[in-house]
């Protein structure tokens, strides 16, 4: 985490809305409820009794709808601010579109293989999706797009030019079974694979292959120099270099403009870097000579450590001047008798403050405000 990149917000000023940015949200909306295997139908049932009914709630467990929803909209201005988590920033029409799919064997039927998709936001750049297929009591595969701390979404693991290499990389393997290169880099792909091959959780996953990415990129560099020789035959040694050479800055820049700018400013990146967390830390650390440090640990992650993993952000933020850590049977370390006090919340909490105002009922509390600090992990001075 030492050189783990800095992200910065982008800040407010200096942007000026020209006017209302309306949106005209969702000019024509199309909703498509089908039945999840419809072509699968099992025999009819014995007939119920008069009048009877299934329960919905039980129809909608046992044989879920798809549903599709697809439509257009206006940005009246370009803003920013306006489109800080949405995706809405330029002015202009957009398209929106959400889907939730099922498929698969019916609850009755003799197959326990099942499929979902499930996107939100299509067509903008905040969009996510999911997809997973499982057989009950096998396997259960599960791609996505949504997760900012590893990745942009949308974006495969390699670039499309690496990508094209790697495969023309993979033919020329195939072509000499015997070189010592093949007999390197493929059980060194296989071998590597086999962390993602065999695991049931998240697959496939990303962190999990990440041993096979030199090998990757080195039979991808099998493929550059096999195009590099077929290009000096057809125009030249001079002309293959200066291709090679205008292909990989092309490369470079453009993974720099998608890694610093695209993924690095987002937003969301910072959040999903607990960059929340680690704003209110800061502000503890911020607090004066004197003044008490409090961190109420109220999140609802995985216990880690004895508290939930939220806290090992603040933790790690403040390792050198640790807070007093309080769980929910330390209130009475709250009152603090006049005393000055930073106190922070893991997550928001009406009942955690109305605590703290009843255990000092004449301090002044009012919250904290720094940069990066979320209203939903608030940071509180009292006294």
């Amino acid at each position: 985490m030492k050189h783990m990149k800095k992200f910065g917000r982008r800040s407010a000023a200096g942007i000026k809305r020209t006017g209302a940015c309306s949106a005209l949200a969702i000019l024509a909306s199309l909703a498509v409820l089908q039945n999840a295997a419809a072509a699968d139908k099992p025999e009819a049932a014995p007939a119920s009794p008069a009048g009877a009914q299934e329960d919905p709630a039980v129809a909608a467990l046992t044989q879920p709808t798809s549903i599709v929803e697809i439509g257009a909209g206006n940005i009246s201005n370009s803003s920013y601010k306006f489109g800080e988590y949405n995706g809405l920033e330029q002015k202009g029409g957009f398209v929106i579109g959400n889907m939730d799919m099922h498929g698969g064997g019916r609850y009755d039927s003799d197959s326990a293989t099942r499929w979902d998709f499930d996107a939100h936001n299509l067509g903008l750049q905040a969009s996510d999706a999911t997809f997973d297929v499982r057989n009950q009591g096998l396997f259960k595969l599960d791609f996505g797009l949504s997760d900012w701390r590893h990745n942009l979404s949308g974006s495969p693991m390699l670039d499309p030019l690496t990508g094209v290499l790697l495969l023309i990389g993979l033919l020329v393997c195939a072509r000499a079974p015997t070189s010592p290169a093949t007999a390197l880099l493929l059980p060194w792909l296989a071998a590597l694979l086999l962390p993602n091959i065999l695991s049931v959780e998240g697959v496939p996953h990303g962190l999990r292959s990440c041993g096979t990415l030199p090998a990757l990129v080195l039979v991808a560099g099998m493929g550059l120099a096999s195009l590099v020789d077929l290009a000096r035959g057809a125009t030249g040694r001079r002309a293959a270099r200066v291709a090679s050479v205008v292909a990989l800055l092309v490369l470079g820049g453009s993974t720099a403009y998608r890694y610093f700018h695209l993924w690095g400013d987002d937003p969301r990146v910072l959040e999903a870097h607990d960059g929340a967390y680690r704003a209110a830390a800061r502000a503890l650390l911020a607090a004066p000579p004197g003044a008490g440090r409090y961190l109420i640990a109220n999140g609802t992650g995985f216990p880690a450590y004895g508290y939930p993993a939220e806290v090992q952000g603040y933790l790690f933020e403040m390792r050198e001047h640790p807070p007093i850590v309080l769980g929910p049977k330390d209130g009475e370390q709250l009152v603090l008798n006049g005393r000055t006090a930073f106190v922070a919340l893991v997550r928001k909490d009406e009942r955690a403050l109305a605590l703290i105002r009843t255990l000092n009922s004449e301090a002044p509390i009012r919250p904290v405000e720094a940069p990066g600090i979320s209203a939903d992990s608030p940071v509180y001075r009292v006294n």
